[in-house]
């Protein structure tokens, strides 16, 4: 059974650590204003941020704290952050964690702030073994808190490390599905769409809940999240009486995407 990371990283091993966001270790810091060696050894902690893009937003970087240094936090910090094992050097680790800040998603860098538990621990619980290996690299173990109760994971002893620099981990719509919520969907596809299509858009009485009933129907069928918005872009065609060819020529859709829609227009006709 999974200990809790205030346990696990109390145990006797030199190569752990915290990983942590700017909130969890602000309140590491406010603990440690009494203490002047935490103060310190807080003080000492590896920041993830650097270079020019992160210059604005440095005093909020994700902190890796060592094992020693975070075990004199209470277990209530410890929990709002991750636990790392590592047989890498210290600098090593830290250039891993800091290829993984941008990933691609959708074809554009995004901030991937893996260092939050809700975020990748959801994510981590999608995805296959050779999928961890990657995402952990040099790292040996991974763990942390979800749904109120430890939970670990291990990178494969046969897998290899390469180094990366440039955005290299790619977030994919399947490690997106434990934290979909079916109305930001909806809501940023109407936002979207009233700044492309704004015509077709005036004419429903309720645009939002005309997106937000055609995604649901999109779960109930298992549609991808693709499949999906093609399904609330045809069901806005037939509500309007616009022609699909005519919205898929504003999107510049390729020709699957087009055969798609066309194939999902049908179907919603019947």
């Amino acid at each position: 059974m999974s200990q809790p990371i205030h346990l696990w990283l109390a145990e006797p091993a030199s190569s752990r650590y915290w990983l942590t966001g700017y909130l969890p270790f602000e309140q590491a810091q406010q603990h440690a204003a009494t203490h002047e060696t935490l103060q310190a050894a807080l003080a000492d902690t590896g920041v993830l941020f650097s270079g020019p893009a992160f210059a604005q937003v440095m005093a909020m970087s994700p902190r890796l704290v060592r094992a020693e240094t975070a075990c004199q936090l209470p277990a209530e910090i410890l929990s709002q952050g991750i636990g790392l094992e590592s047989q890498a050097d210290y600098a090593g680790m830290l250039a891993h964690l800091r290829s993984l800040l941008m990933a691609a998603m959708d074809g554009e860098e995004v901030l991937f702030r893996f260092y939050d538990p809700q975020v990748l621990l959801p994510m981590l619980a999608t995805m296959a073994q050779d999928e961890v290996d990657l995402l952990l690299g040099n790292l040996s173990c991974l763990c942390g808190i979800a749904d109120k109760a430890p939970i670990r994971y291990h990178r494969s002893e046969q897998a290899a490390f390469t180094p990366q620099s440039a955005t290299w981990w790619k977030i994919q719509p399947h490690h997106l599905k434990p934290v979909y919520k079916t109305d930001v969907h909806a809501r940023s596809l109407e936002r979207y769409w009233w700044e492309k299509i704004p015509a077709t858009m005036n004419q429903p009485d309720d645009p939002y809940a005309l997106i937000l009933s055609a995604l649901e129907q999109a779960q109930q069928l298992n549609y991808s999240d693709t499949q999906a918005e093609l399904l609330a872009l045809s069901t806005l065609a037939q509500e309007t009486d616009t022609p699909a060819e005519q919205l898929a020529d504003v999107f510049y859709f390729t020709a699957d995407e087009r055969n798609t829609l066309y194939r999902i227009n049908k179907e919603n006709q019947a």
